[in-house]
């Protein structure tokens, strides 16, 4: 147990399309235990750049990264747990909230996506990505100006009832875990 919540399993949804690019079959259903917990997971192509947009299950709270090779993404969890980490850090969680939203997350295993309305919420958000020029990218992978865009829409994503911005419901999430 750590700090009252028992550990649960980090759930990273693969998306057909993103299962196909890496090479991946035969994904595991998941398992909706706590969905502050669970990601879902696209690849598109902006700008002439491998695009990757993570989507909390939860919050539809939301991480972008740009510009990697299949050899940075092979370690799907590796590659999202510094992504998500970077997400929490520019919204403001310091690293030792950040690690201790990972170890009560517990293992990170890859699944298929979870769910219709998940993968409308990954959808809605990164509907509007094509329309941004080349000066809209950072240099690094992880792309800040990209994550706040798809995190200013106001939605009611799976894990609340009632409408609000993805930054707020995942802030919420975190004070509900004691993070």
């Amino acid at each position: 147990m750590i700090m009252g919540l028992e550990v649960l399993i980090l759930q990273y949804g693969i998306t057909v399309k993103l299962q196909t690019y890496l090479k991946m079959k035969n994904l595991a259903a998941p398992v909706n235990e706590e969905l502050a917990f669970c990601w879902d997971i696209q690849k598109l192509r902006v700008q002439n750049r491998n695009v990757f947009v993570a989507i909390n299950t939860s919050s539809r709270y939301g991480v972008v990264a740009a510009g990697m090779k299949l050899a940075d993404v092979k370690d799907m969890p590796v590659f999202m747990k510094k992504m998500i980490s970077m997400g929490m850090y520019c919204i403001g969680y310091d690293m030792k909230q950040i690690e201790c939203y990972f170890q009560i997350a517990g293992d990170a295993v890859l699944t298929k996506t979870h769910g219709r309305k998940a993968v409308g919420d990954m959808n809605r958000a990164i509907m509007d990505m094509g329309f941004f020029d080349d000066t809209f990218f950072s240099d690094e992978y992880y792309q800040p100006e990209f994550s706040s865009y798809i995190n200013r829409d106001i939605c009611k994503p799976a894990g609340f009832d009632t409408y609000g911005y993805p930054e707020e419901f995942f802030k919420s999430d975190m004070e509900r875990l004691k993070i």
